[in-house]
């Protein structure tokens, strides 16, 4: 009895001790150089800077002017940084088998991806790919084109004159996401959310989207074994996350099974979107419903988030450099809004993603050991970013 008292106590003293580092620790939010902590390595930075984690773990390259850092995690685990070119190119391609999407990442996204292409690793994702491979061929997108022109001049346009006559003010992050949420529903699904009016309304299938996003990426921000508790015990948020994924997979299934319904009464649904094709292909693959709901959530995900992202920090690059802002205007008007003409226009894009990635980080696990082209020594199960 008497050793439980001091196994109890020693534990209790250490959790105690970590709480209370948390509190009277000094704000590191302008600090660049983690502070090391004896067990538990660096996580308390991690905790403090996790609402800025991309700016934090960015400045910490450019004050230890290296392209790799390493930081160390509690119970011996390391997590390597890195931004060298080789090393990328290494990991995404050169050895890209022996480079797994981490446990953790998996388990936060299971319940809203399931088994879809971004929680697959191997044989299984280059089978998926290859999949589906046909179905987002550029040709096919390219074709789809004019959705985005009606939905530019028929909302967006419209959406935003009448915010400059009224001189109101907009969050343009938020119109950007109910833009490319309109044009993804439509090039993936033929279905229209009619989420950009004037009024800014409601969607059941898009609110449930972006709050199962939002839940699911705060759980991945979270220490594993605080989110499984609160599954366990139903708390708010998990309970919210499952009932909105459960009407998000829903909402999907129904869509698909429509289309399948069409099909089989023999109605054309070749090239009407994207997912009127792989509808039509997976009746002679014999893919399950499940299989096509889980690739119609990463569709909607890969789609809408990147492309929301990239337009959002574009315009906030173009509107804080008044030179390029003239410039793009003036090509506009000189090629009376043709894309492929528009050089300095896209030279401007690219450099805005350049800047500021749509998908700006990545995280792996390695299966076995290896060694970097930048000399890096990597170990099995070691987590990389």
């Amino acid at each position: 009895m008497a050793i439980e008292s001091c196994y109890y106590l020693a534990f209790s003293t250490l959790v105690g001790l970590f709480f209370l580092s948390l509190f009277f620790v000094s704000s590191t939010k302008n600090q660049v150089y983690p502070k090391l902590y004896p067990l538990i390595g660096f996580s308390l930075e991690f905790i403090r800077n996790r609402k800025w984690i991309i700016q934090w773990t960015s400045e910490i390259f450019d004050k230890l002017l290296s392209s790799t850092y390493t930081l160390e995690l509690p119970l011996g685990r390391n997590v390597i940084f890195t931004k060298d070119p080789s090393n990328v190119k290494h990991i995404l391609k050169t050895r890209f088998n022996n480079y797994h999407k981490e446990r953790i990442f998996i388990e936060a996204l299971s319940d809203l991806l399931r088994k879809g292409l971004f929680l697959s690793d191997g044989s299984e994702w280059k089978s998926q790919r290859q999949s589906f491979r046909h179905d987002f061929d550029p040709k096919v997108f390219h074709a789809f084109t004019f959705v985005v022109e009606e939905e530019l001049s028929s909302h967006l346009i419209p959406f935003l004159s009448n915010a400059e006559k009224t001189a109101s003010t907009i969050d343009l992050q938020d119109t950007f996401r109910r833009f490319t949420f309109y044009f993804v529903c439509r090039i993936g699904f033929g279905f229209d959310p009619k989420y950009l009016l004037p009024s800014l309304p409601p969607t059941p299938f898009a609110d449930a989207f972006k709050t199962t996003v939002k839940l699911s990426i705060l759980r991945y921000s979270t220490l594993p074994l605080i989110w499984k508790a609160k599954k366990f015990f139903n708390t708010k948020s998990e309970k919210r996350l499952a009932l909105m994924v459960d009407e998000l997979h829903k909402f999907l299934g129904n869509i698909i099974a429509k289309k399948k319904e069409r099909f089989v009464a023999g109605e054309d649904l070749e090239d009407k979107d994207v997912f009127a094709r792989i509808v039509r292909r997976a009746q002679g693959e014999q893919l399950d419903e499940t299989f096509l709901v889980n690739t119609a959530v990463s569709l909607v995900l890969a789609g809408q988030d990147t492309m929301c992202s990239a337009l959002t920090w574009f315009f906030w690059s173009v509107l804080t450099n008044q030179n390029v802002e003239k410039e793009i205007v003036r090509e506009i008007k000189q090629n009376d809004g043709r894309l492929r003409d528009m050089v300095y226009t896209h030279a401007s894009i690219y450099e805005s993603m350049r800047l500021f990635p749509p998908i700006p980080l990545d995280s792996k696990v390695a299966v076995e050991d290896d060694v970097w082209p930048d000399g890096t020594k990597v170990k099995k199960g070691t987590s990389i970013i």
